[in-house]
């Protein structure tokens, strides 16, 4: 822990000061001061011998190595504090894929599901995952059904459910979602991770988390990135206000002098945002004017692009 440096570092210093003007047997060697004199008596000047500082750099190196490993072990704890809750992380429960299985309430009264490899207590909620449920949700009983949570796909003979190699970062955000939906909710709680025997999961059988997940982790940041933007996007051009009638059409406009515009200045989407006259042309070559209504009008058809 960050509190172990500080002694990590005061031991070195110790044993540093314990030793220094001490000889070292085992090299033959003499004190530093001793042999500074006996170089000074003998009217020449000469380096220490290398013995004499050998143990040093040991020392240092020895207490260099052990703050490294302590800083590198607390980085691994919060990367994994970000997808298990710190007290899970002393006493959770670490599944395999087949025992995962026998948690579907017809094996064991419980009913577990996992979501992105972690492992929550459903129980509570039986007439959904329950084996006397008709929801499509009790295809999620007793396994890591992840990639289901957002393709809708509940097929009974799909082996690997929990793969998501391929999704989009919005459709692994939709997933997260799911994991946070299970993680907060009041009448559910987690009981520990599963990790698949093949090596595809994301977890290992030490309850550590694997490549996969990790990939999962950076899509995460990404999209969370993404959304940043966008809001801030659209707090600088808000959303266009529209209206639709049908046999009619629709139309969007903007208020306060603002004029209608498709897409975004960075790319982010094809919205109708509202956009000072100013900035609509600085930024013509990424905003589109809607069919032919005027530059400069603040409502525009929609049957018009």
């Amino acid at each position: 822990s960050a509190m172990a440096l500080p002694a990590v570092a005061e031991a070195a210093a110790r044993e540093l000061k314990q030793r220094e003007g001490q000889p070292n047997p085992e090299a033959g060697d003499e004190p530093l001061l001793v042999a500074r004199r006996r170089s000074f008596h003998n009217g020449s000047v000469r380096e220490a011998p290398k013995a004499e500082t050998t143990w040093r750099v040991h020392v240092v190196l020895a207490a260099s190595a052990v703050i490294c490993a302590m800083m590198i072990a607390r980085s691994y704890d919060i990367q994994l504090e970000q997808f298990l809750p710190s007290e899970m992380l002393q006493r959770h429960r670490i599944f395999s894929s087949s025992e995962l299985q026998q948690y579907d309430g017809v094996q064991h009264e419980q009913v577990y599901l996992a979501v992105l490899g972690q492992v929550f207590d459903v129980t509570k909620g039986s007439q959904y995952y329950g084996p006397n449920s008709d929801s499509e949700y009790r295809f999620f009983a007793g396994k890591d059904a992840s990639r289901a949570f957002v393709s809708g796909e509940f097929h009974a003979t799909d082996k690997a459910p929990h793969l998501v190699d391929g999704m989009t970062d919005t459709e692994l955000d939709g997933i997260e979602f799911w994991r946070k939906f299970y993680q907060d909710h009041d009448r559910y709680s987690q009981v520990g991770v599963v990790y698949h025997e093949d090596g595809s999961g994301f977890y290992n059988k030490y309850g550590h988390p694997t490549a996969q997940l990790l990939k999962v982790q950076e899509a995460l940041k990404r999209e969370a990135d993404l959304k940043a933007r966008k809001k801030t996007e659209e707090a600088k051009f808000p959303n266009c206000n529209s209206r639709w009638q049908q046999g009619v059409g629709g139309y969007f406009w903007c208020d306060n002098g603002l004029v209608p515009r498709k897409g975004s200045i960075t790319g982010l989407d094809d919205r109708c945002g509202c956009y000072q006259p100013r900035d609509a042309v600085r930024y013509q070559d990424k905003l589109e004017i809607y069919g032919d209504c005027d530059p400069k009008a603040s409502k525009c058809p929609m049957n018009k692009t």
